[in-house]
């Protein structure tokens, strides 16, 4: 992975390659890909996005509306990626997390609000949404429920 990075660092000076690195698995040329496209910038877009629908500081159909320009599936593959990051913060003690220094700081708020019985509804909920992308259903309709599932499944606790 050492070697992957130093080589990723070349290729794109003014990009985290670790980050990289994280997001393409490990997997240098899917790294470098992701590096020179706008996929990171509109990954971290939309998960503001959500985090401010969650807190209440934006409106769901807001967020939509940045959205349903992106490619849905892509959408879902980083929030069930979100999903199970959140799964392993709830799973991990308070200590363990801190040595995690690559988690969003988003993330680990987003653990302490989700409830993980919600959490796994949620993954699920998203897990049928991407089984259901081949039909032809109107994607700002599948990216409303989305949002609303997410606001619901983070203020369970509340």
């Amino acid at each position: 992975r050492d070697v992957a990075a130093a080589w990723l660092r070349r290729e794109l000076p003014h990009a985290d390659a670790q980050e990289l690195l994280r997001l393409a698995l490990g997997a240098p040329l899917r790294a470098l890909e992701l590096g020179r496209s706008d996929t990171l910038a509109a990954r971290r877009a939309v998960f503001q996005h959500l985090c401010l629908v969650v807190d209440g500081r934006a409106e769901p159909l807001a967020a939509v509306g940045h959205w349903v320009q992106r490619d849905v599936d892509a959408l879902l593959g980083w929030m069930l990626a979100w999903l199970a990051e959140l799964a392993k913060l709830r799973a991990s003690s308070a200590s363990s997390t801190q040595n995690r220094p690559h988690v969003d700081p988003g993330l680990r708020a987003l653990s302490e609000r989700i409830d993980s019985q919600c959490l796994f509804s949620l993954y699920d909920q998203l897990l049928g949404h991407r089984r259901r992308q081949q039909a032809a259903l109107n994607q700002q309709l599948v990216l409303e429920d989305i949002i609303l599932a997410w606001v619901q499944a983070c203020n369970s606790t509340k």
